[in-house]
């Protein structure tokens, strides 16, 4: 079996003088956690998968 792989890449930028634009800045209404295991992170005990 071939292990798994995969890239996550990220970029953002914080300037606090642009207010103007805030009503324009994308919204992200994401659901509450769901309290499922992660299996990518064998680490991470149970409970604090959050």
């Amino acid at each position: 079996m071939n292990p798994l792989e995969f890239k996550v890449q990220l970029t953002a930028f914080y300037i606090p003088t642009l207010t103007d634009l805030e009503a324009e800045s994308p919204s992200n209404k994401a659901p509450p956690s769901s309290k499922k295991h992660n299996p990518l992170s064998p680490y991470i005990k149970d409970g604090n998968d959050e």
